[in-house]
């Protein structure tokens, strides 16, 4: 009885970490569809770097953030941090010229126009997505998963108690 409960638990797992990688899979998927519709949308302009945020993270690393400033096509000034930011070393540095796309009618969700800036977020995303894929549909699929409960003999201890015994 405890057997069949143990692969149950076991299947149950792998099945609710495949559901995690294929919703991972759709916000990714809704994730692109913005990030498409933003550059096709999107005007460009010349930025300035005003500030590089360093912070120190426990393992003594740095991460790097930027704040930047642009003129939007109606004369406005906006200055952005960015969200993503680099490690180990800043990107850029302080009155730097950046790219930057905007979207006219909400030039706060500005972003600086480079690979990273613009993609980070959605490959960590993805690569999240296959590795619960790939481990939930190894915990469903992988027969040696089972193999050590198959040969485990169930025995009930003096306070009634089923345990298994190798």
């Amino acid at each position: 009885m405890l057997k069949g409960w143990a692969i149950f638990g076991i299947r149950l797992t792998a099945i609710l970490v495949i559901i995690v990688s294929l919703v991972t899979f759709v916000m990714c998927w809704n994730y692109y569809s913005y990030l498409k519709v933003f550059r096709n949308g999107a005007e460009q302009t010349t930025g300035t770097i005003v500030d590089v945020i360093k912070e120190i993270d426990d393992d003594n690393e740095a991460s790097f953030s930027y704040i930047f400033s642009f003129t939007d096509n109606r004369g406005q000034q906006h200055k952005i941090t960015s969200d993503i930011g680099t490690l180990h070393k800043a990107r850029f540095k302080v009155g730097e010229q950046i790219e930057v796309l905007y979207w006219p009618s909400m030039p706060e969700e500005a972003r600086i126009n480079t690979f990273d800036q613009m993609y980070t977020r959605l490959i960590v995303s993805i690569l999240f997505g296959i590795a619960c894929f790939v481990f939930g549909a190894y915990l469903f699929f992988k027969k040696s998963v089972f193999l050590h409960l198959k040969d485990q003999k169930e025995s009930t201890t003096k306070s009634g108690d089923t345990i298994l015994i190798s």
